[in-house]
């Protein structure tokens, strides 16, 4: 059987120098920022993700920058891009990155879901060598760096409704795959309209109630909010209280705000099955060890999910 692996990154700030006032400062520094994001992409999965999806990636150029370095480290000369722009310079899109020996992705199917002053979220169809196709929404929701207050929250219920108006056109069984950095955590509000649920079997199970679209959500994300249950995990150890996990760490204690979130189309067959047991939030490997600077090129870590595909 076949599997697919799928991860999200923000890549943090991957400008070409003097592009902006961010990022690398010059050449030097961009080339050595290149090579190490490709690195940690290529160490994701063996030979690299079958699909990437990566946020903060400044411009059409640094994608292709980044392509060619992937390639070069993966050894792998077939991988594919395309890039969601900003609508202006001074912000940075998305990228998504592929091996066309596993999936294709529809490029001129790629739809901008918000996209205010960039995309904020994006909807790429795309089709199993296989056979089967799926839909991959890459995220990069509004944050609150600049203390904005409740507009930035009120920019993030925006993008969500958007994504959630996408999902109500979209057929019931489909396979949906949303990842990205949120910039909220599971239980914030701003994520209530994706109706995603807390347990894998709890969304599995919802019933669509008889409507012609995509319905319930399974956010993966939940379960990373905080150690294990007793009942969850028997072990000879004392219990120990629960703690959060993040994602993100600009802020003490960090937060988890890049989330893995499946359709019920990509939990079961006959196209994309979650594996659950290979699901990955490095927080669980970094944050408890205190190596958050494992990845020290964005103060993000990255999230990888694998899917069973076929029956």
């Amino acid at each position: 059987m076949a599997d697919l692996c799928v991860a999200f990154w923000n890549v943090y700030n991957l400008f070409v120098p003097g592009a902006v006032g961010r990022g690398p400062v010059d050449d030097e520094a961009y080339q050595a920022k290149l090579a190490a994001t490709a690195r940690v992409i290529a160490g994701l999965a063996q030979g690299g993700p079958h699909v990437a999806a990566l946020a903060e990636v400044g411009s059409p150029r640094a994608a292709d920058d980044l392509l060619r370095a992937l390639r070069s480290e993966t050894g792998n000369g077939s991988l594919q891009q395309h890039h969601v722009p900003s609508v202006d310079a001074g912000h940075s899109g998305l990228t998504l990155v592929w091996d066309p020996l596993r999936v294709t992705v529809d490029t001129m199917g790629i739809e901008v879901l918000d996209g205010v002053t960039r995309p904020f979220a994006a909807w790429a169809p795309c089709e199993l060598i296989l056979g089967g196709a799926f839909s991959l929404v890459c995220n990069h929701w509004k944050s609150d760096y600049r203390n904005e207050g409740d507009s930035a929250m009120r920019r993030r219920l925006a993008t969500a409704q958007a994504v959630r108006a996408k999902l109500d056109a979209t057929a019931p069984d489909t396979p949906v795959i949303l990842v990205g950095d949120f910039n909220a955590e599971p239980d914030q509000p701003e994520l209530s309209p994706l109706g995603a649920r807390r347990f894998h079997s709890q969304a599995r199970e919802a019933r669509a109630g008889g409507s012609a679209h995509v319905g319930t959500l399974y956010n993966t994300a939940w379960r990373f909010m905080a150690e294990p249950d007793p009942w969850d995990v028997a072990s000879g150890r004392d219990y120990r209280a629960s703690r959060p996990r993040g994602s993100w760490f600009g802020s003490s204690p960090p937060r988890l705000l890049d989330h893995v979130v499946v359709s019920k189309g990509a939990m079961h067959p006959p196209v994309a099955s979650l594996l659950e047991s290979r699901l990955r939030y490095y927080t669980d490997q970094y944050a408890q060890s205190g190596h958050l600077t494992a990845l020290p090129e964005s103060d993000h870590l990255p999230v990888v999910a694998w899917f069973r595909l076929g029956a």
